[in-house]
């Protein structure tokens, strides 16, 4: 297990305490660095840790998010043919009906559609879902779902948080798949349940039906061909206010052009009565083979999509002092050190001491929902030396938080919520990585890339145990070993 160090300092003993109980919560003025190693007096590595699979970082990539916000603008679908610039939005296609009025058209946009959720599973094989691209939301998914060859395969539903319920009209879903037997069902649901149930569902089966559910009632439904097996195709629902065009078809999207449509249908006479906030995703196999998921997104007609409200940020680009000084964001919020070891130089916030900690006014309480902390860490030249623990809404309470260690020269340990898990790698000596903790209610995942935020996957976890905290903690709690250094760190959160 990872442990506290038994060192003293002026609040009395630190006493020894597990890397995985320090994830449930810490004490404000009892808290000391986990630490690895002889050289701190730890234990050595239990052997009914976990090991996690970590994809090979050079391919595991995910899709720029930019930085708070910024919309995600696709072709318009105005009059004459005029496409936008979109990649799938080609021209000439896109001011066109892609079908006949008495099958039912997909619904126009000519302001464009901006992309409000989107996630598309471009990594390498593993078994934790991960985060959607935006927003960086948790997917939790019980049963066998897994990463494979880029797509999201197994049994069971997964779902992520929209962050908003969203209104019918002018709202367009899309999402690509493929089956692999013709007993297989990918189903796709808008304004789920927390649990993921109900919602809109767009129900397509390899047997040849396509089916469109509100809430548990049967609004519209299609026969058509049994699907090629193991051939990709593209789903593609508009909504109206009270109507829904759902369009099948291969090739291409039905809209974007160079597509064959496979079947169509409109449900009408929606009740608007699916109001959750969740995209939930089931894919649904009686047998070995299973069907996947390469890609899903929802855009809105015309409406600017909403930023990650930041909290707090400081990007600790001032001179080198002796003092960590204030954040940038809130301004009046001032970095108070356990100890003067805490330094900035080379305008970065550099820990000098074996087991210092800091803590900064937040500014405000931030509630489990939605929360994005980010932030550049700069690993110590000597690896022993890397251990680091990170909470929000810290105080004299359980808060959320997570910690990360060296274990030795092939194994770094990650503990969120619960229990360490060990992963097949180790920290390099004086590396740059971008870590990012996604958090909604109970579920979190934590990331680490190289490059940027949304570069290659370094390691990957997923908790469905993150703990709140009283509203009266409103502190973020950063911590490190001698020579680790913090850039950019950063609070926000996704509440539109």
């Amino acid at each position: 297990m990872l442990h506290r160090a038994g060192k003293t300092n002026a609040s009395g003993p630190r006493d020894v305490l597990a890397l995985s109980a320090l994830s449930k919560g810490t004490r404000r003025r009892a808290f000391v660095v986990a630490c690895i190693g002889l050289e701190f007096g730890c234990s050595s590595t239990s052997a009914s840790h976990t090991t996690v699979q970590i994809a090979d970082a050079s391919a595991d990539q995910k899709p720029a998010q930019g930085g708070a916000g910024g919309a995600i603008v696709e072709g318009g679908s105005g009059s004459g043919g005029q496409g936008g610039s979109s990649p799938d939005a080609r021209a000439g296609s896109a001011g066109q009906s892609a079908l006949d009025a008495a099958d039912g058209e997909v619904v126009g946009c000519s302001a464009g559609y901006v992309t409000w959720f989107t996630s598309d599973f471009a990594v390498n094989d593993r078994s934790v879902l991960g985060t959607a691209d935006f927003p960086s939301m948790p997917w939790v998914g019980p049963g066998t779902l897994s990463i494979r060859n880029g797509r999201m395969t197994g049994n069971g539903t997964a779902r992520a948080s929209q962050g908003l319920a969203f209104l019918y009209p002018g709202v367009r879903l899309r999402f690509k798949g493929s089956f692999s037997d013709s007993s297989q069902h990918l189903i796709v649901a808008l304004n789920g349940k927390p649990d993921g149930s109900e919602g809109i569902r767009i129900d397509v089966s390899a047997g040849g039906a396509l089916v469109v559910t509100e809430g548990t009632t049967k609004r519209a439904e299609q026969s058509f061909s049994v699907f090629t097996v193991n051939e990709d195709w593209f789903a593609e629902a508009t909504f109206s206010d009270t109507d829904a065009v759902v369009v099948l078809s291969k090739g291409n999207y039905v809209s974007a052009g160079g597509s064959a449509v496979l079947a169509n249908l409109r449900a009408t006479a929606l009740a608007r009565s699916a109001i959750g906030s969740r995209l939930a995703v089931t894919l649904s196999s009686p047998g070995s083979l299973s069907p996947t998921l390469d890609e899903v997104s929802v855009g809105r007609c015309g409406v600017p999509v909403a930023a990650y409200h930041v909290i707090f940020r400081d990007a600790f680009e001032r001179p080198n002092s002796s003092t960590p000084g204030n954040a940038d964001v809130p301004p009046t919020s001032t970095w108070v050190p356990s100890d003067s070891s805490i330094v900035i130089t080379d305008r970065a916030l550099t820990f000098n001491g074996a087991g210092s900690s800091l803590t900064a006014p937040q500014g405000q309480y931030v509630a489990n929902q939605g929360v994005r902390l980010r932030y550049v860490l700069h690993a110590p030249v000597v690896p022993t030396q890397f251990v680091h623990f990170v909470s929000y809404d810290f105080g004299g309470s359980v808060s959320p938080s997570f910690g990360i260690a060296w274990r030795d020269a092939s194994t770094t340990a990650i503990a969120i919520g619960g229990p360490e898990q060990l992963h097949p790698f180790s920290l390099a000596a004086g590396s740059t990585y971008y870590v990012e903790f996604d958090v909604d209610g109970l579920d979190g995942v934590l990331s680490l890339r190289t490059g940027s935020f949304t570069g290659p996957v370094v390691a990957l976890q997923a908790s469905s145990d993150i703990p709140g905290a009283p509203a009266s903690n409103q502190d973020l709690f950063l911590s490190g070993g001698r020579g680790l250094q913090i850039q950019e760190v950063e609070l926000a959160q996704y509440t539109p």
